[in-house]
Parts: C-alpha cells; sequence; structure tokens
C-alpha cells in the first residue's frame, strides 16, 4: 500500500474497499477531495498467481459503495461478442421453459445447471471456450465462492467495425459489499478466474476462426442491430406512454366503448409481445427482459382505451339530443373543482366553459350515442 502524502485525519469514504484492498495484499494510492477531509481509493493493483489484476470499486447513482469489479486483460482474441456468467436463477429456468431464453448447454451437468451463459456468441464459439472441463470448472468455483458475475469482454477497432488484430481482450468480474468479507472465498475465486484464460485459449489445435483469425477460438462480427433494435422498441414503448398522457377524450358514460378497446389493447399488447421475443430471443434475452417489456407495452392496453373512447365520439354520426345538467362543486386536493350532474352520474366540467359555468346554475349538455355504443358529452352550455 503507499500513501501519497495526504492528511492523516482524512475520513474513509470507501471503508469497505480499502479493508479488502489491505486483506488482499494490493497496492494503492489514497486520493483526496479538494477539501482533504476525505479519502479514496480509484484502484487497486494485485498479482495472482503470477496473472495481474486491477480492482476497482462501483459506486451507485448517489455515490454509495455498490462492490467492487476486477479487470485483466486476456493475451489473444477469445470473441467478439460479449460473454456473461452469472449463477443461474428460477427465473432464467423459467424463461427457458416458455422458450424465451436460448441458453448454451455445454454438455456438463454440473456446469449446465449452477452457471447461466448470456451472450449473443455461436454455439461453435461457446463450445470451443467450454471445451476442456478446467474452462467450465473454473468459473464454477469462482461464481460459488462469492463473483456476482463474470464478464469476457471486447472492444473493437476505429469506427467500430470488427478487426481482430486491434482487440483489447478483457477479464471483468463483480463482487457484491455482503461477500467482501469473505477473503478466503475470494482468494479461491481470484485463483480459479487467474487460471481460466490459459484453460479458454489452450487448445491451439483448433481450426482457424470463420473471419480471417486463427487460434481456439472462432471469433464472430459484433451484433450492433440488437441495441438498435432495443432502442427502437424502448422508443416505441415511451411513444404509447406519451400519448396515453397528452391524448384528450370526451366525458363518456357506459361501459361499452371502454370494452372495445380492452379487447383490441390486450390483442396489440400481446402482438407486441410475440414481436419483441421475435426480435431479441436468444442468450441475451433473459427472461427478465422480457417482463420489463410485460410492463412496459401494458400501455398499449391503456391507450387502446382512451382511443376507443375517443372513436366512440369522432365516428358518431347519430342525432344529438340535449339535457340539462345542475352545476355542482366536488373537493380535490387543493380545494374544489365544478362538476356537472347528470341522470347518468357525474361528470368533470370541461375546460372550454368552465369559466362560465356558475356554481348552482344549469347547463345544456349536448349528447350523442357514441358509434362504440357509449353514451358521450360533444359539448356543454351555460344557462343565464
Amino acid at each position: 500500500m503507499f500513501h501519497n502524502g495526504g492528511p492523516s485525519g482524512a475520513k474513509d469514504m470507501q471503508p469497505q474497499f480499502s479493508q479488502l484492498a489491505d486483506a488482499l495484499g494490493g497496492a494503492y494510492e489514497w486520493q483526496y477531495t479538494p477539501e482533504q477531509k476525505y479519502r479514496y481509493i480509484v484502484s487497486v493493483a494485485l498479482m495472482v498467481d503470477g496473472v495481474p489484476f486491477t480492482i476497482f470499486p462501483i459506486s451507485g447513482s448517489k455515490g454509495g459503495f455498490m462492490g467492487v469489479r476486477f479487470h485483466t486483460q486476456i493475451a489473444s482474441p477469445v470473441t467478439a461478442s460479449l460473454i456473461t456468467l452469472r449463477k443461474e436463477t428460477t427465473r432464467d429456468r423459467v424463461g427457458r421453459q416458455l422458450r424465451i431464453n436460448r441458453e448454451y448447454e455445454s454438455g456438463d451437468a454440473a456446469f449446465d445447471s449452477e452457471v447461466y451463459v448470456e451472450t449473443d456468441a455461436s454455439d461453435l464459439t461457446l463450445t470451443r471456450i467450454f471445451r476442456e472441463p478446467s474452462a467450465r470448472d473454473l468459473p464454477r468455483v469462482a461464481l460459488q465462492n462469492g463473483i456476482k458475475e463474470i464478464e469476457l469482454a471486447s472492444i473493437h477497432g476505429v469506427g467500430g467495425k470488427f478487426d481482430p488484430h486491434v482487440m483489447m481482450r478483457t477479464l471483468t468480474f463483480t463482487v457484491a459489499p455482503g461477500n467482501l468479507g469473505r477473503v478466503q472465498d475470494l482468494r479461491r475465486a481470484l485463483s480459479a478466474l487467474a487460471a481460466w484464460p490459459a484453460a479458454i485459449q489452450g487448445a491451439a489445435d483448433l481450426p482457424a476462426g470463420p473471419y480471417g483469425r486463427g487460434g481456439p477460438v472462432a471469433l464472430e462480427p459484433p451484433l450492433p442491430g440488437r441495441t438498435m433494435r432495443g432502442v427502437v422498441v424502448f422508443l416505441l414503448g415511451a411513444l404509447v406512454w406519451l400519448v396515453l398522457i397528452i391524448k384528450q377524450r370526451p366525458p363518456t358514460f357506459g361501459y361499452d366503448a371502454w370494452f372495445v378497446g380492452l379487447g383490441v389493447g390486450v390483442i396489440l399488447w400481446v402482438a407486441a409481445l410475440v414481436i419483441f421475443v421475435a426480435l431479441f430471443r436468444g442468450r441475451s434475452t433473459s427472461f427478465r427482459t422480457v417482463l420489463t417489456a410485460f410492463f412496459w407495452y401494458f400501455g398499449i392496453v391503456l391507450t387502446s382505451v382512451v382511443f376507443a373512447e375517443s372513436l366512440n365520439g369522432s365516428l358518431d354520426t347519430g342525432p344529438r339530443h340535449v339535457e340539462v345538467a345542475r352545476v355542482a362543486t366536488r373537493a380535490v386536493k387543493n380545494g374544489t373543482r365544478k362538476v356537472l350532474v347528470l341522470p347518468e352520474g357525474r361528470i368533470d366540467a370541461p375546460s372550454e366553459s368552465y369559466s362560465s359555468l356558475e356554481v348552482g346554475g344549469v347547463a345544456n349538455v349536448t349528447m350523442g350515442r357514441g358509434a362504440l355504443g357509449s353514451r358521450w358529452v360533444e359539448h356543454v352550455t351555460p344557462v343565464k
């Protein structure tokens, strides 16, 4: 450990991180805030079984300590697609049973049941990576001893073009705060992960990859299209909710139009989910992603109801009739609001005639039968 001359009374902003660094024997320097009241560690250098690791703290949106991230480089290319390994959960198994997840199966029962492989890499690439028993056993040991997830990442060349000759290969894994006290377990996990790069790159006799790079692992071009589809799907969902918020509809009585909108909305909602799964189904699409879409696209149902009630009035070409309504008030959070009392029930006074309505007075309400069967209010005229 190296100190860089700051005040001795400065308070440690992330004591769990510094305690872990001391326990593992890593080298670091303190950094100080401008007023020198607090100190923190940017990174820690650590050597494990001859393999250099750099440890970084993970901070939340408000600066809270969320765990640590270990990082090391791999000597030669492994894959162009991000590969994430984590413990398999019940949610993952449910997603697989529903055919939403398409997880890689190595044939090793222990590995397949304990480790979830989340990636867009092909089965050919994954089979080469996990060909040796040690390539499957070492990450499984790491996940059993406090590691939250393991990532094999690649940073691509200039302009986002795939070029295996300029790729930087990285191995990154994270540890949650609750496991930082398990120092002996973390040492075992670090030893396993220090040996893992050699295990996944040891099959030098395998044929060259399909994109002009020889070596143990077939390299594939990245899949930027998946990210773009994700942006489009998110924006469409956001548009649905925006329309729901700003769409105006006339006051409506009865539930005929409401049920029509609900039925159409459910059909469109299910269709949107099917399209979402069709576009994103793969090893990188986990059940939690589809669950997010399930609730995100529920706005389609609500928006459909709003549109049905709006169309109920705009498509109504039938005769109109006038009813007399009494102007009253109802309590709201910040006072009272004017309402119109009709035989069918109460409705809030429309904004275009709100100021001209007098409480205790009456108004003529022009109504239609509704194209979808729900009676609706076309306009309100105060009676002087």
